[in-house]
């Protein structure tokens, strides 16, 4: 009885092995060439003693985007079960590679070598490639992709569809167009905002190649895998991670003046930019709740904006000279790794009260009337001056001449008049020579020479008020 049991297990154990051994799986593909952003068509066939339930393919996921189709089950004549699944298989990359062997129910497929070739839908000359900056970034930089297609077809068209990160925020780019001679290039992408820290793999959605509404390529790409580090614990909310601009202006009627600030940045903006607020807040002298804010997102080619419109009332008393009002935004530099400072400086105008304003024309006027009659007292000098070096200009005789440059300043002698002169030395050469031509005999006298030397001295004589009338009235 016990070798009866003993024989009845061993041939248990036999059948179990032979079923164990007789599970096969397997991958048959119509064919092992394809351009890229085609699909591989064919059926995965697994056997065994059981059905274990649907194939697991997620060893194809890095190397190729997987669809499904059709299952069908069946048996064997010795009673094995098969399931044979449909599948298209489209390779994210291009080139000669292998679809890597599958493992299901205890069995094990073999790799299948394959070859990727180049896309040429409707025989156009066709490149995909991605675009992707930086692969490491702080919590909360903005990642941009892009995606370009240069295609010598100029009536296809590209699409693509959102991004769909859980934990992110992501915008859709508009796409763009450019010619460089046979080739169209086009590009589209996505931004993406990566709250959480670590390491991140970032599946892109497909870019369908299409010509009157049909796909004609299909591209799929391998995931992208990027870091996030973390920012310092110092960084507060108010502020933005990435670059930012400011750019300013004077707006409004002039009873309604202020000034009108953008701010841009590539980074996020979830509370605002209250710092700078209170700033212009101060410098206008109001509130901080008078100044007016408004903020948008807007999705540009190269990336995610978000903008920042402020107005702020200028203040009651503004000079307009001078540098320009500075007002400060802080921004962490992921490429620095710091906090750094937006110094950006606010225009200037005039802008006074009513009763400085009126005080200042009043004095302005005044000047005004101080400086007419000081100018109209200066040009009746200048006549006169004009006047009297004219009469010396025009002296007939020595005589004439010496009693003009006496009465210039009601001088008695001409020793006195050459003391008083800005130029002593010539002004004694001129006067021992009038003197000597006047009171002395000689049978000649350059008098052309005596009035350019009294016209040359005067010219240099401190500011007087010369009285030749008088001179003259006193002389006759």
């Amino acid at each position: 009885m016990r070798r009866t049991t003993g024989a009845l297990l061993c041939l248990l154990l036999v059948a179990s092995s032979a079923a164990a051994g007789a599970a096969e799986l397997a991958l048959a593909l119509r064919s092992t060439t394809v351009e890229w952003g085609q699909p591989l068509r064919g059926h995965v066939t697994f056997t065994g003693d059981q059905d274990p339930g649907s194939i697991d393919l997620g060893a194809l996921d890095e190397g190729f985007h997987l669809e499904r189709g059709f299952t069908e089950l069946s048996q064997t004549e010795s009673g094995l079960t098969v399931r044979r699944e449909a599948v298209s298989l489209y390779p994210r990359r291009l080139g000669e590679q292998s679809v890597p062997a599958l493992t299901h129910g205890g069995a094990r497929s073999l790799p299948v070598p394959i070859v990727v070739l180049p896309p040429r839908p409707e025989d156009a000359a066709v490149e995909v490639s991605v675009r992707v900056p930086d692969r490491r970034l702080k919590a909360g930089q903005q990642l941009v992709i892009r995606v370009d297609v240069a295609t010598t077809d100029p009536r296809v068209r590209v699409e693509t569809e959102p991004l769909r990160l859980p934990g992110a925020e992501t915008h859709l780019l508009p796409a763009t167009e450019t010619t460089d001679g046979p080739q169209i290039r086009r590009s589209l992408g996505w931004a993406v905002v990566l709250r959480s820290t670590g390491a991140h793999s970032i599946d892109l959605p497909p870019l369908r190649y299409q010509l009157f509404g049909r796909d004609l390529r299909r591209f799929h790409f391998p995931a992208l895998h990027v870091e996030v580090e973390p920012i310092p614990a110092y960084v507060p909310i108010t502020v933005p991670v990435g670059q930012v601009a400011v750019a300013s202006t004077l707006a409004g009627e002039r009873a309604n003046r202020h000034w009108h600030l953008v701010v841009e940045t590539d980074g996020q903006l979830p509370a605002g930019v209250p710092e700078l607020q209170a700033e212009l807040a101060t410098l206008a002298g109001v509130d901080a709740s008078r100044i007016a804010a408004t903020q948008r997102t807007e999705a540009r080619a190269d990336g995610v904006r978000t903008v920042v419109e402020l107005r702020a009332p200028l203040p009651a008393l503004l000079v307009g000279i001078g540098a320009d009002l500075p007002v400060t935004l802080r921004y962490f530099d992921p490429v620095a790794g710091r906090l750094q400072v937006h110094t950006h400086r606010l225009p200037r105008e005039w802008r006074l009260p009513l009763w400085l304003a009126s005080g200042l024309a009043a004095a302005g006027l005044g000047l005004l009337g101080v400086g007419a009659w000081w100018a109209r007292g200066a040009h009746g000098r200048w006549r006169v001056r004009r006047a009297y070096l004219q009469q010396v200009a025009r002296a007939g005789d020595p005589q004439s001449l010496r009693r003009l440059l006496l009465a210039e300043a009601g001088h008695r002698t001409l020793g006195e008049w050459a003391a008083a002169s800005a130029r002593p030395e010539s002004a004694r050469e001129l006067a021992t020579a009038l003197d000597t031509a006047c009171f002395r005999s000689q049978p000649s006298v350059d008098l052309d020479a005596l009035r350019g030397a009294a016209l040359r001295v005067l010219r240099h004589r401190p500011g007087s008020s010369p009285r030749p009338a008088r001179a003259t009235s006193r002389r006759s």
